[in-house]
């Protein structure tokens, strides 16, 4: 979901640039203007082309989904907001390091929805299809939050145990002991996390994110490379009906692929589509109108 919220934070950037009116100065270097106008021209060089694309495409998806009565309802889009929000926790967070409001992820939402009822139209899912991909899946769907001290030395890990045991905050000893450069400053938070991925670096930190009380300190647990100490801040497992449309939609996007729906669907709007670049240096911008497969809003 990161690499999505960046990617929709840069073409939102250069969107709202480029819809920008009227002069002023957007910055000052050395008592030197850089003018509103520069900046439009220089983020029209830079990415104009993909976020006319981006335009293009969404246009042609939407107009395709009503007219083949599958454009997403409020309701459906805000029931996915809601699963958002419920199973990513750090949603909001993410959006707002990126620049975003939720406006913006309810517009990509919308989009997405429309896209991937287009391409899925007329396939069939069973129950059991989603309940078995459910349960592949379960460990990559449950999430915990975790604090971590790792360090290398064994005697580092246990004095920072001690400090621990002595009523120091984890947070604290962390930003004191720990050798993990992407988490120490933050006290060691490491956000939200899959067992999945707990259970590729250690079968024993994923054994305790899903065992050890909310709050508590664990034992020292070895891993490949070193020593730790966690914390789970909080625990969200997954559950079959939380995730069932999702599932539903996964399997039924893997489906339409198979069957090379995504590019015949996009072929067959550009087709249809009376579609006139009147700039110039735009003509070429066509090209990049070809599907990959549509974005869901969560990916596990």
């Amino acid at each position: 979901m990161r690499k999505a919220l960046i990617l929709l934070a840069c073409i939102s950037a250069i969107l709202f640039i480029l819809a920008g009116c009227g002069g002023g100065t957007v910055a000052v270097v050395n008592k030197e203007k850089i003018t509103r106008k520069e900046l439009q021209e220089e983020a029209e060089k830079l990415a104009g082309k993909d976020a006319l694309a981006k335009l293009i495409r969404e246009r042609l998806i939407l107009q395709a989904a009503k007219k083949e009565g599958v454009y997403p309802s409020k309701e459906e889009v805000e029931k996915e907001l809601d699963f958002a929000k419920r199973e990513y926790p750090s949603l909001l967070e993410e959006l707002k390091k990126q620049g975003l409001t939720l406006e913006d992820y309810k517009k990509e939402v919308l989009v997405s929805l429309a896209e991937v009822k287009l391409i899925t139209k007329g396939i069939e899912i069973s129950d059991k299809e989603i309940e078995d991909e459910f349960n592949k899946n379960k460990s990559s769907l449950d999430r915990v939050r975790l604090r971590w001290i790792v360090n290398g030395k064994e005697e580092e890990i246990k004095k920072a145990k001690e400090k621990l045991a002595s009523g120091a905050f984890f947070e604290v000893v962390a930003k004191d002991s720990s050798q993990d450069v992407y988490t120490k400053d933050k006290g060691g938070d490491l956000g939200y996390v899959s067992i999945a991925q707990l259970r590729q670096l250690s079968p024993k930190l994923a054994e305790l994110a899903l065992s050890l009380p909310l709050g508590k300190t664990s034992d020292i647990i070895k891993l490949p490379n070193g020593y730790a100490l966690i914390r789970v801040e909080d625990r969200h497992l997954a559950t079959l009906d939380s995730w069932r449309d999702y599932l539903k939609r996964r399997i039924a996007l893997k489906k339409a692929n198979e069957q090379g729906k995504p590019e015949k669907v996009m072929k067959s709007l550009m087709d249809e589509a009376k579609i006139d670049i009147k700039d110039s240096k735009y003509k070429e911008v066509m090209k990049d109108l070809l599907p990959s497969t549509p974005p869901l809003s969560i990916s596990p």
